[in-house]
């Protein structure tokens, strides 16, 4: 069996080749297909409070959950907490929390969602999106981009990591890419250092070759480099702690 290295060696290193690879993966992919047409056209301007609570609660559920577990007990989560409406779920707490529970009985999930809930319940969505918006930057074409401080924001929302941060980020119509273990193995393969700056320097690499927003090339690469086949040889694994330039 050929060495990690050997199979490297068998993945192109253009820019121009991976994306020609990852985009032809997509379109014979439905779903992922789907996926990055919402991603063109998601705007943070339309996005409301519940919207934003849920996109929280998807990606604070979805951390160490396959897709596949989520998507599976996701309508009975969304009926528990009462379809993401903040006033409802204070109001209801306890049964709220119950029944959260009996989908997936995981207390310090629900205590987060419930405590984002509840902040915004006090605060009040206008409040909220405005401090958002405070901290958006905006790229040349005028999409609205991540900045550390909306990531230090968000960080500090309760089960919220870095990941996660730019994973909601992205699907309340914000650019981002999220440096994971995928995209940092791809990073790295192609020469970049394999933590999130290194992550990001890629991002904006795509962007001048295809002139997506940045969260198409998220979807796009993400979907790619994630599902093992014959034109994506294993890149060797990076914990993110090592620089990779």
């Amino acid at each position: 069996m050929a060495s990690h290295s050997e199979q490297e060696c068998c993945l192109s290193k253009s820019l121009d080749e991976i994306w020609r690879l990852a985009y032809s993966h997509t379109m014979q992919n439905e779903t992922i297909t789907a996926d990055v047409q919402r991603a063109r056209t998601l705007d943070f301007k339309d996005i409301t409070g519940p919207d934003f609570i849920r996109q929280c609660a998807w990606a604070i559920y979805g951390a160490a959950f396959s897709y596949r577990t989520l998507a599976r007990h996701w309508d009975a989560l969304q009926e528990a907490y009462l379809h993401w409406d903040v006033h409802e779920i204070t109001a209801q707490y306890g049964t709220v929390r119950e029944t959260a529970l009996r989908s997936i009985n995981n207390s310090r999930k629900v205590n987060a969602v419930l405590s984002i809930a509840s902040d915004h319940k006090k605060r009040g969505w206008p409040e909220v999106k405005a401090t958002l918006q405070s901290l958006l930057s905006y790229d040349q074409r005028g999409n609205p981009i991540a900045t550390p401080a909306l990531i230090e924001y968000l960080v500090r929302l309760p089960m919220v990591g870095p990941v996660l941060a730019d994973y909601i980020i992205k699907n309340i119509g914000i650019d981002a890419i999220k440096a994971d273990l995928h995209t940092r193995r791809l990073a790295k393969h192609l020469g970049y250092r394999c933590d999130k700056p290194g992550v990001d320097a890629m991002g904006s690499d795509f962007q001048a070759i295809c002139g997506e927003r940045i969260n198409v090339i998220d979807t796009v690469l993400w979907n790619w480099a994630m599902v093992p086949q014959s034109c994506l040889k294993p890149i060797p694994l990076c914990d993110g702690s090592c620089v990779c330039a």
